[in-house]
């Protein structure tokens, strides 16, 4: 760093100090001095500022989408468990049992899930900064709640297969 040089207006004596600094102090006389920054100095702090504070929010949004899509995940996993049950439920035990029941209960659960799980999901996409990158941002589309409605029905698919391989 290139250390500065200026005269003291009380004693005149001489006082270095570096770029940056908005105060020094007179070590012959004791006084204070304020420093006018120069304007391109000031020009780079705010770039150096607004640059951080971009940083910092693609950083946010990617952890808050991170979020987002361990939600969905945890959302197929369970639409998968619910299938896979139900099918049990329903195949080990005979109608009008209790078991049974509520083996049909999950089914009806299941088929909410698949409609429902995708809309809230939807309504879950964390809002994107205004000042992040056109390609970060996830829009809440139409053909995103056909994406992840046929993941759902992909789970419940799945979750019954695996129920038959599993029973049989």
């Amino acid at each position: 760093m290139e250390i500065t040089a200026i005269k003291c207006p009380n004693c005149a004596g001489s006082i270095n100090y570096l770029p940056g600094q908005r105060a020094v102090k007179c070590p012959y006389c004791d006084s204070v001095l304020d420093i006018k920054a120069d304007p391109a100095e000031i020009a780079l702090d705010l770039a150096k500022k607004k640059y951080q504070n971009a940083d910092a929010a693609r950083v946010g949004y990617l952890n808050n989408l991170r979020s987002w899509k361990t939600k969905g995940r945890i959302l197929l996993t369970v639409q998968f468990a619910l299938t896979m049950i139900s099918y049990f439920l329903t195949e080990i035990n005979s109608e009008g049992t209790g078991l049974y029941n509520f083996g049909m209960m999950l089914v009806v659960a299941v088929f909410v899930s698949i409609f429902a799980g995708p809309i809230w999901l939807k309504s879950k996409i964390p809002p994107a900064p205004q000042n992040i990158e056109e390609q970060l941002k996830l829009k809440g589309s139409v053909l995103l709640t056909i994406k992840l409605v046929a993941l759902s029905i992909l789970a419940m698919f799945l979750g019954l297969i695996a129920g038959v391989i599993l029973y049989r």
